[in-house]
């Protein structure tokens, strides 16, 4: 599957937009979390979101733009691949646990 996805330039490309779309979903539903008492898992963000929640948007967003943009210039090697496949399996499985919090809460 890795070789037929170092073939696919464009599947990467895509892939890593769904990964910072996944990224960006994260934190608006982080966001709704803490509105409504809910609390930061992560305990780098959870400092970050103590002291300004633009300081923990920024970082998420730029920490996950900059490994999309590694695996991006890495993309012709084995681990580059693999790290496209792990950040989307890691913010897809964020999402569902979002979902299941919705559901639960709800």
């Amino acid at each position: 599957m890795l070789l037929a996805l170092r073939d696919r330039p464009r599947l990467i490309i895509a892939i890593l937009l769904v990964v910072n779309a996944l990224n960006l979903a994260d934190f608006l539903l982080t966001m709704n979390v803490l509105e409504n008492g809910g609390g930061e898992a992560n305990p780098i963000l959870r400092s970050l979101f103590n002291a300004d929640p633009l300081y923990a948007g920024l970082f998420k967003m730029i920490a996950v733009f900059f490994t999309s943009w590694l695996a991006w210039r890495c993309r012709r090697f084995r681990s580059g691949l693999q790290a496209t496949i792990i950040l989307l399996g890691v913010f897809t499985l964020v999402i569902c646990y979002h979902i299941v919090g919705l559901i639960a809460w709800s």
